[in-house]
């Protein structure tokens, strides 16, 4: 059985003879990962940058493993279209922690987006980041669509809770609710279609074939999904593939009978884990670094330091010096990872 995992497109930064140095942490991860029984990377790159930080990456991959890692997403649309989800909820915050929260729950939603479609587990600690903002934010900030989308992402973040891994000081964090991170998709493209019927009134959705198709696709959602649905799509497309060759006006009718042909493949119904690399990162950083040169070093008073890259927007995080057991307890620690998650569960349950 295929065991893909979806990481950041990340380098480590160093310091080499003085001068700053970045190195892509693509084939140190994949070292790590396929020691796990991963066969299978999925890298979003967004944008023209994450992809020049991707190939950087693959080149230091030996050409046999190159195919095991997937560059997903690179026209953007998908980190686009959540974006665009999330913009109400954007244009309602103007101080931390309402800030940090949204800016963290822009990382979560595309994560779990990509997941959902490529059924890969998640190897970030996005889920855990963004849900200990739960007790301390204030709902009120939010208003009108704002607050509807907050209380779907809320819940959708409170259905994963810690559990502890077969092997090693890992833990993971799975989606034990109803199925929320499943139907993700559904909850995005629902609101597209509101969109487009609150622009241009009930007639307008005719000139959106595509959403208004994947509106259609989530309303039959049950019989979609069964062998005899699929199979009769799947011949629906390939007829209309042949109509659109001869006739372009089709075109439109070929790419409505796609989507639905497409329902089936892996949106629905798979809950994308997220599985944090914990301590390893720093075994990832040191192992980068010395690819690049022996001599490469943290920068002073860090232990490590990454830069992360995703539709061409930076961030850095880093550890400092004297702490370097924190990211070990933290991983090792699933006793106060519970208490967090049920102090998320118990301000959820305050807020609505």
């Amino acid at each position: 059985m295929s065991f893909p995992i979806l990481i950041e497109n990340s380098e480590a930064i160093g310091e080499l003879r003085g001068e700053s140095v970045r190195v892509s942490t693509l084939a140190a991860t994949s070292l790590l990962l396929a020691s796990r029984g991963v066969d299978k990377i999925v890298l979003p790159t967004p944008s023209d940058t994450d992809r020049l930080i991707a190939e950087r990456g693959l080149l230091a991959l030996p050409p046999e493993r190159r195919a095991t890692v997937r560059l997903v997403d690179q026209d953007g649309k998908i980190l686009h279209r959540v974006r665009h989800y999330l913009t109400p909820l954007v244009g309602c915050v103007q101080k931390w922690p309402e800030t940090a929260f949204v800016g963290f729950l822009g990382d979560f939603v595309y994560q779990v987006a990509l997941g959902a479609i490529f059924k890969a587990a998640i190897g970030t600690s996005a889920v855990s980041v963004v849900r200990d903002f739960i007790p301390i934010v204030d709902p009120s900030v939010f208003q009108g669509e704002a607050r509807f989308r907050f209380a779907e992402l809320a819940a959708l973040v409170c259905s994963y809770e810690p559990a502890a891994l077969s092997h090693g000081a890992l833990r993971t964090e799975i989606d034990t609710g109803s199925g929320l991170s499943s139907r993700l998709w559904h909850l995005i493209e629902t609101a597209e279609f509101r969109e487009v019927i609150e622009e241009s009134g009930k007639l307008g959705w005719a000139e959106h074939p595509i959403i208004t198709i994947r509106h259609l696709r989530n309303v039959l959602n049950t019989y979609l999904q069964t062998k005899e649905a699929a199979t009769l799509f799947k011949s629906a497309s390939t007829i209309a593939g042949v109509g659109a060759k001869a006739h372009p006006s089709l075109e439109v009718a070929k790419a409505s009978a796609d989507v639905l042909a497409n329902f089936t493949e892996s949106r629905e119904g798979y809950r994308p884990p997220f599985l944090p690399l914990g301590p390893s990162i720093e075994g990832i950083y040191r192992m980068a670094l010395s690819s690049f040169s022996t001599d490469a070093q943290p920068a002073r008073d860090t232990i490590f330091s990454f830069a992360t890259y995703k539709g061409g927007r930076e961030g850095i995080s880093w550890l400092n010096a004297g702490e370097e057991g924190k990211l070990e307890r933290e991983a090792a620690d699933l006793e106060s990872s519970k208490a967090k998650w049920e102090e998320a569960q118990k301000a959820l349950a305050r807020i609505f």
